[in-house]
Order: C-alpha cells, then structure tokens, then sequence
C-alpha cells in the first residue's frame, strides 16, 4: 500500500493501461481513490477492464479503483504490479492518522550534484525540524550512490558468505570420496593383483579408479543441478502463489561450471587412493585374497 503524491506516476514513468491517475484536487480533499497495479488487478477483478468502479478495502475504508497501471515488473525495492495507490493525504488523514511522511524521493535533472543536492536537503530538513545540533538528526538523507554501496556490501558479504559454503561442501565432499576410494581400492585388492599379474600397468590401474572418481563427482553433480533447478522452479511458484512475481532463469555456463567443479574434485581427492592402488606389488595384492 502506497500513499503518494500525484507526480508519483510521472517520474516513475508508470503509465496507466485503463482509467486515470488521481489528480491534485483529489489529493487535496482526501478523496477516497485508487490506482492499482497489473497483477493486483487481475487477481482480485479477473479483468482490467472491470477493475475500474470496483472498490478495494484498506482496513475499515473503502476506495474506488479509478486506474490501473501498465504492467511495470518489480525490482529490488518495490514491486508495483502488485500496489495500491492512494493519494498520500488520505492514507495520512483517513487511514494512518499521521501528519509526517515516511520518505521523500527526489528525482535529480543532473546527478552528478548528487552530493550537494544531499547536502542542501539536509539543511532543509534541519530547518523544518529545527535542530541545531547534526548529532540529532531525526531523518537520514541517502543518494542512489550510497543506496547502490549499501547493496553491493550487502550482496559482496552474501557472495563471499555462499563461496565459504560452497568451499565446505567441496571439502566434505572431497574427503568423502576419498574414503570411498579408499575401501573400494581395498575391497579390490585381489582385482588389482589379478589385472598386474596379466600385464595391467600402474597407469592402468591409476587412471580407472582415477575415471571412478570423476565419474561419481559428476554423477553427484548432475544430481545436485537436477535438484537444485526444481527447488529454484518450486521457490518461484511458490513466491509467485504470494504475489512476489518472481522469474525463473536456467543458466547453461552454471551448469558447465558445476560440472567442471565435480570433475576436478574427483580428480584432487580421487588422485592419492588411486596412486596407493597403482603402487600394489601384484604378488602381495593376490596374497591379501
């Protein structure tokens, strides 16, 4: 639910698909309407179109749907397929009960006076709250620049956060092969013997128990992509279920790379277990069955 000014529409370029925005006079005089957006229209009317002289309800208050948007998509910080809109002077008189507002967007001609425009509305702000002291300030001043550094920490934290999990199931994983490799070489060890007595050289031996290793990395891998596709495709239905309008994307390279990780650790963790059985004197290996 979103209680804003007239311009809201303009500088967000939210294009109206039926009806029409609200007006100034209409924001003046508290005027019970609305504008909602594309999903929230078709899930509670069906139809754009019938959308329009129906009502929505907001706690005990009622609103007329005056427009509905063009579909806009959701980002990081709004998703306004799925608002309402109601001009910001009702919803603080008729809904809120409040005077203030929780926050103010200015849209800037030339952004590279970010800095100095921030500067000059905090100099408004502590005007209009008059505070003296910038110790006290009641309100935060925040420009696109620093709203994007806050987010990239953010996600830099996430990625490194997912990398050192990612580094431990590698790991578990890799000592976890190792110590198959390890009782498979020793459940084998009268194979082992048998194939060196009829000509198997070390490599021979080294590269299949290397090649058994890989193969059961990959196959994990594969199985691990699998799954890790269908809880993506179950997490965006079930966040779509909640009005989230979530996208799904299947990536070829994350795959390729995943394999290529599987691959690679089968080969690191599978290497010693293999050399251990490629070293077996053939006499000593038939003499263990």
């Amino acid at each position: 639910l979103w209680g804003v000014t007239p311009s809201f529409f303009d500088l967000y370029e939210a294009d109206i698909e039926f009806g029409r925005p609200f007006d100034d006079a209409e924001n003046e005089s508290q005027a019970k309407v609305a504008v909602i957006g594309y999903e929230l229209a078709k899930k509670l009317f069906g139809d754009l179109r019938s959308s329009l002289d129906n009502r929505v309800k907001v706690g005990n208050k009622s609103f007329h749907v005056i427009g509905v948007l063009e579909q806009q998509g959701s980002t990081f910080f709004m998703d306004l397929d799925n608002a309402t809109f109601i001009p910001v002077k009702t919803i603080q008189k008729q809904v809120l009960g409040v005077n203030h507002i929780q926050f103010l967007i200015a849209f800037m001609k030339d952004t590279s006076q970010a800095e100095l425009t921030a500067r000059d509305v905090t100099d408004i702000m502590r005007d209009q709250h008059e505070i003296t002291d910038p110790n006290k300030d009641d309100f935060a001043v925040t420009t696109m620049e620093e709203a994007m550094g806050m987010i990239d920490t953010i996600t830099g934290g996430i990625t490194l956060l997912l990398a050192a999990i990612a580094g431990i199931s590698l790991l578990v994983g890799g000592v976890g092969i190792m110590n198959i490799m390890y009782v498979s070489v020793a459940e084998r060890t009268y194979e082992i013997g048998l194939r060196k007595a009829v000509g198997a050289t070390n490599s021979n031996i080294m590269y299949q128990f290397l090649w058994e290793a890989i193969f059961l990395t990959v196959l994990g891998g594969i199985i691990g992509i699998i799954l890790g596709e269908l809880i993506s495709l179950l997490a965006m239905y079930g966040a779509n279920a909640a009005g989230l309008n979530w996208g799904y994307s299947f990536s070829m390279g994350g795959v390729i790379l995943g394999v290529t990780f599987s691959s690679a650790t089968g080969l690191i963790f599978g290497l010693y277990p293999a050399k251990k059985a490629a070293e077996m004197e053939p006499v000593e290996a038939l003499r263990e069955q």
